[in-house]
């Protein structure tokens, strides 16, 4: 996966300093140099993954701003340079990262007109990692404690990552890191933190009149975003396949849009997840 990093402060010095540190980790994590740009008060670094120059179009100049994106984020169905340069154009302030037109999983820093935001997915698949005092961020925690002055722990972090294998709040091992909340977007050049994405967010318009009406707008919110993935990656989808809800799910929602994922599933061959989906991919041919 591509990388972001920016550094916040006024102070030039202090400034290129965080920046050469969150840069330095993450070359040494093999990471390409990045492409870099200064607003008022930023600096922003953004890393292509290893071998794979061709994401170089997550990383977009436009007029008098640029666009840069870790992850895979989707507008109204569409991926890639086209839903970036598209996001830039419509996007006039916070609100605009809760719009229901946007979709995927990812982290984006948006600069237009003098102006510079910092937002992910409301869910927080990709994640932003912050120094606790704010002047600097990254989508890799190793940067980010890599930057610190210190490190000291913080137990409840540190256990929560131990005994269930993620964090599950906004706290990480080490006190000087923070994750992110993935409901807020940040303002970069004044510092005001908006929560657009909150949980009146996820609440709909109005009730569903009923069941029919409800299964109805699901199918289509997710066909929908089906159609996104097969334009984005045509031909090229896979997909994990078991006994479960989920994976069934989406496996109809991808062939529904006339893809064929490439199908995968966990477990030995006799656990029951193989077997069920073993028994699933030869009832439809695939």
């Amino acid at each position: 996966m591509s990388a972001l990093l920016l550094a916040l402060d006024r102070d030039p010095g202090a400034r290129a300093r965080d920046a050469r540190r969150l840069r330095a980790s993450l070359e040494r994590q093999g990471l390409p140099q990045a492409f870099a740009a200064e607003l008022p008060g930023i600096t922003l670094g953004w890393h292509e993954p290893p071998g794979a120059p061709g994401s170089r179009a997550q990383w977009l100049q436009v007029d008098d701003g640029l666009i840069a994106c870790v992850g895979t984020l989707f507008l109204d169905g569409r991926c890639g340079a086209a839903a970036l340069a598209s996001l830039w154009r419509d996007f006039d302030g916070a609100n605009g990262a809760a719009s229901s037109r946007l979709a995927g999983e990812f982290q984006v820093v948006l600069a237009k007109h003098g102006r510079g935001w910092v937002f992910g997915d409301p869910l927080g698949m990709v994640k932003r990692y912050e120094s606790a005092d704010g002047r600097l961020a990254s989508t890799s925690w190793v940067a980010c404690a890599d930057a610190q002055a210190r490190l000291d722990p913080d137990p409840v972090g540190a256990l929560d990552y131990l005994f269930l294998c993620a964090i599950h709040g906004l706290r990480t091992a080490c006190e000087q890191v923070r994750i992110a909340d993935p409901a807020e977007v940040r303002e970069l050049v004044d510092g005001v933190r908006e929560r657009p994405c909150g949980a009146a967010c996820w609440a709909p318009g109005a009730c569903f009149g009923d069941r029919d009406e409800a299964l109805d707008r699901m199918q289509a919110r997710l066909l929908q975003l089906a159609r996104g993935w097969a334009d984005a990656f045509p031909g090229r989808l896979r997909s994990a396949l078991s006994g479960g809800y989920d994976s069934r799910l989406l496996l109809a929602a991808a062939r529904a849009t006339g893809q064929r994922p490439a199908l995968h599933v966990y477990g030995s061959p006799a656990s029951a997840d193989a077997r069920t989906a073993l028994a699933i991919y030869r009832a439809l041919g695939l």
